[in-house]
């Protein structure tokens, strides 16, 4: 994350020691991790956000965040986890940012050429317990009921669930249809930063918001 924010932010790799303070330029994270989110409010005017705990931030719903005021949003693995569709996540993200601010996530993926959504017609859901297990039940807009096994969950069941696996394409062809430009996904291998691995399971995508 850090490597993708100091790309979107000086088009270069910096660690966070080099990064200039400046308190004028607005930021926020999705459940950032500690190790970065402390140092990062030293250098900007940045707030990180939780799904369960204050302050909120729900993207598949209208944000309780202030429109158009923030230069950056981050997001480290938890666009597979919103409910469908992708894309409303992603437009509101868009009314978050201010003109010309930048979106970077990332995102555990597959090297296939589309993103597969595990239960295409996920609507009114719940995990239950079943016998020794967990099963999702979910009722469709047709009011069809639908009940999968084998779920993947990322650090525990609820909303870790994984509802979909993306492709870097995939991801990067959702973020411009919400109207992001000036898409990118680094393909470089930095000392320091963003490492790509063999066979492929993670993006890095950096998308911008229309000045």
């Amino acid at each position: 994350m850090i490597y993708g924010l100091s790309l979107a932010l000086y088009g270069k790799s910096l660690l966070v020691p080099d990064f200039p303070k400046d308190k004028q330029i607005r930021g926020a994270g999705m459940t950032d991790w500690v190790g970065y989110a402390c140092r990062l409010a030293t250098i900007f005017d940045y707030t990180n956000t939780y799904y369960h705990k204050p302050p909120f931030l729900d993207v598949t719903t209208s944000s309780p965040l202030p429109s158009d005021q923030y230069d950056f949003l981050l997001s480290s693995d938890v666009m597979e986890h919103v409910r469908p569709p992708v894309s409303a996540a992603l437009a509101n993200v868009l009314t978050i940012l201010k003109p010309g601010g930048h979106f970077i996530v990332t995102v555990p993926c597959s090297a296939e050429a589309s993103t597969h959504e595990h239960f295409p017609d996920l609507r009114e859901y719940e995990v239950v317990k079943f016998r020794e297990g967990l099963v999702l039940v979910n009722r469709t807009d047709t009011g069809v009921y639908q009940v999968f096994d084998d779920l993947v969950f990322h650090g525990g069941p609820g909303e870790a669930l994984e509802l979909r696996c993306f492709s870097p394409n995939g991801l990067a062809e959702e973020m411009q249809a919400a109207g992001f430009v000036d898409i990118r996904i680094p393909d470089e291998d930095p000392s320091i930063g963003f490492v790509h691995s063999t066979p492929l399971q993670g993006v890095l995508v950096i998308g911008r918001k229309p000045s």
